[in-house]
């Protein structure tokens, strides 16, 4: 269990942490004074989340912190890699969404200067947008001729 040394959540000692731990919902509800399943106990592990990851970086030990179970989980390296990787896409697809919207806003109803820094988002997002899905097209993994007896061969591409 993380040592406290006071009743803030943003003095957990992070010395003692380590990529694996659990820190259970009974201590956070403990420090954060909040019981879990309430809109103030989400908010607040929010909070705590982002406070530990950066205090962690800090000190030279990075590390993804997931909510789980209600509770706050540090990653190990090879969670972290699947975890962020599909984290990653999702925002990914998030921002496209929000890029769509953003198209369908009315520029008539927008002073000059609104309508000059919309425009420009509307740029920037689509170029950000657009180098994504080529990286990801001129990147894919190749398949390879596989050697198992009874499976299926991979097609060449």
């Amino acid at each position: 269990m993380p040592v406290v040394t006071s009743t803030h959540p943003s003095l957990i000692d992070v010395w003692q942490l380590a990529k694996g731990d659990y820190i259970s919902p009974e201590f956070l509800e403990g420090l954060t004074g909040f019981l879990r399943y309430t809109q103030d106990y989400s908010f607040a592990m929010l909070s705590l989340r982002d406070d530990l990851e950066r205090r962690l970086g800090a000190i030279g030990n990075p590390v993804t912190i997931k909510q789980e179970d209600q509770g706050l989980r540090l990653l190990t390296d090879s969670e972290a890699a699947e975890y962020n990787a599909h984290r990653g896409n999702k925002l990914l697809g998030q921002m496209g969404r929000a890029h769509k919207r953003n198209q369908a806003v009315d520029s008539n109803n927008l002073s000059q200067e609104e309508d000059h820094q919309h425009l420009r988002n509307l740029q920037v997002q689509g170029t950000i947008l657009s180098s994504a899905k080529q990286i990801k097209r001129q990147y894919r993994m190749k398949s390879f001729q596989r050697r198992t007896p009874g499976l299926p061969v991979a097609v060449q591409a």
